[in-house]
């Protein structure tokens, strides 16, 4: 890419915006073609998730005892990259 006068180089706000990226988004894939580069993208691959997402409910997170404020971010982070 650099000799094409074009950067991978990312803004702290750019990541910020790439870690909101949702299950189900179109471009989920491709950036997570980006973080695994070892992956053989040749296979057929589907997108999941490494923490269930029926464990992330709000019924079974409090049922192990987390307080409020970290209930509603777990949940409200079920779906995004860091759980895919």
């Amino acid at each position: 890419m650099r000799r094409r006068d074009k950067s991978f180089d990312f803004e702290p706000i750019e990541v910020e915006d790439l870690l909101d990226i949702f299950y189900g988004d179109s471009c989920t894939f491709g950036l997570m073609a980006l973080l695994f580069p070892f992956m053989n993208l040749g296979n057929l691959f589907h997108t999941d998730y490494i923490f269930p997402a029926s464990a992330h409910g709000s019924r079974k997170l409090r049922a192990n005892h987390l307080e409020e404020d970290a209930v509603e971010r777990l949940a409200a982070q079920r779906n995004m990259l860091p759980n895919l």
